[in-house]
């Protein structure tokens, strides 16, 4: 039973492989959209950008790793021949600028007394402790700054990267159905061209018989040849909107497909409108999601740290460094008990120049980043009212080139008939089947464009 079931799991594996790579399946939109948004070249670069900006945020964290210091000192001429061997461990704790340390010093041979510090016990001294900021740089400094702004910087480059990915939907989206669209027209030209290619065939035999003049047969070889380069021109289209098409339906390996007609899908060309409460409900969606709206938050926030540096520049200067430390081994007492310390450091600029400049350079920038948000609010309400005008414009317009169809088909069954009963004549007829082409052309041309305008409402409201 095991044996069977593997066999029928590879035979279905086996066939959907085939369907896959078969020249004649249909090529779907979600199929091109996919390709193009894991290999297409563009999209590729913003991955690496990405990377980069991690790259930036990890750097950032640098200041925070353990350091470990060594330091060795040896009087290599004179009268004293002391030497001095300080390893130390430190590392930044990122509140109140805390710094934590820790050490061993060990000293051997002689120095002046003046130098009565650098002695050790044989044993060598300990020493451990803690340096913060109460004032200046206790909620944010420097390097604190460049983490924070190093982060937001990787949130506004992964929202190009969904950005571009979804710009490289639309696009793939558009150049999918401008495809389909010329596939259709193609399709319709040459039925159209082999009917006069048929018609011929037949007038040439009724011509050998009498039952037609000879302006007949000449007639329709210049239809013959009108409509072979209607026919060209519409291949010349199909086969430029393939190429195009390439650029976003790829292979794995990031290679461009050129789909062929018969890949074409079977399409319904019923359109539906976008109701007032969607509308209503996409804008706000937009004003949340917009990639504009969320970098400006994020440039917003950007500033709100630079502006709390600035004013973290105001406030005087005030570090405490606290410690302890202990001779180990042979020596004088002094040296053999633990000691504790504590040190001060206080300063303050009189003027503040930095601090004012770059408090009044942020304040005013958030301020033009508030008029920023307001514009580019307005912008996107616009731009979806003004695609929904095109949208229900394109509908419109789609089902009056439906009508035109269905009365052009009318006209031409017509006309045939009253040809066949000898009312009408072989002229007519040829326009009327023209007339018709051209209609069903012009109604394809319209639904490829209300796909055009739907891929840019669905970026303009950055749907999924």
């Amino acid at each position: 039973m095991k044996i069977k079931l593997l066999l029928i799991i590879l035979i279905c594996w086996t066939k959907a492989a085939q369907a896959s790579s078969d020249p004649k399946a249909h090529l779907s939109q979600q199929e091109v959209v996919s390709s193009a948004q894991k290999n297409y070249p563009k999209i590729l670069s913003y991955y690496e950008k990405v990377s980069a900006a991690e790259g930036t945020a990890l750097a950032s964290l640098g200041f925070f790793d353990i350091k470990l210091k060594h330091q060795f000192s040896d009087r290599t001429r004179g009268f004293y021949d002391g030497k001095i061997s300080n390893t130390s461990l430190e590392k930044e704790l990122g509140f109140f600028g805390a710094k934590v340390y820790g050490g061993y010093r060990k000293s051997s041979g002689s120095f002046p007394d003046y130098e009565g510090g650098s002695f050790t016990n044989s044993g060598g001294e300990y020493r451990g402790g803690a340096r913060f900021s109460l004032l200046k740089d206790s909620s944010i400094d420097p390097n604190r700054l460049g983490v924070i702004l190093s982060n937001l910087e990787l949130q506004e480059s992964k929202i190009q990267l969904e950005t571009i990915k979804k710009e490289i939907a639309r696009d793939a989206t558009k150049a999918y159905w401008k495809w389909v669209a010329a596939a259709k027209v193609f399709h319709i030209y040459d039925e159209l061209y082999q009917l006069s290619l048929r018609r011929q065939s037949q007038l040439e035999e009724r011509l050998k018989k009498g039952d037609v003049a000879e302006i007949v047969v000449i007639e329709n070889k210049k239809n013959i040849l009108r409509r072979k380069s209607a026919l060209a021109n519409a291949r010349q289209n199909f086969e430029n909107s393939a190429i195009y098409l390439s650029l976003f339906w790829r292979s794995n390996n990031g290679e461009p497909l050129i789909p062929k007609e018969s890949q074409a899908p079977k399409i319904s060309l019923n359109l539906h409108p976008i109701k007032a409460e969607e509308i209503s409900r996409d804008v706000e969606s937009a004003l949340t999601n917009r990639p504009e709206i969320r970098i400006l938050k994020i440039q917003k926030e950007q500033n709100l740290n630079q502006l709390k540096y600035a004013e973290n520049l105001f406030k005087p200067q005030l570090d405490v460094d606290i410690g302890a430390s202990k001779d180990l081994g042979e020596g004088p007492r002094s040296r053999s008990k633990a000691n504790n310390y504590l040190g001060l450091d206080f300063s303050i600029p009189l003027q503040q120049r930095e601090a004012r400049g770059k408090s009044s350079e942020y304040q005013s920038k958030l301020k033009s980043l508030k008029h920023e948000q307001q514009l580019a609010e307005e912008k996107i309400k616009a731009e979806i009212e003004q695609i929904k005008i095109q949208i229900d414009g394109s509908i419109e317009m789609h089902h009056n080139l439906s009508e035109e169809v269905k009365l052009s088909e009318l006209l031409e069954s017509s006309e045939r008939e009253k040809f066949k009963q000898g009312t009408s004549n072989f002229f007519l007829v040829n326009l009327r089947e023209q007339d018709t082409a051209a209609s069903k052309a012009s109604a394809i041309e319209m639904f490829e464009k209300y796909q055009s305008f739907l891929a840019d409402y669905k970026m303009a409201i950055f749907l999924e």
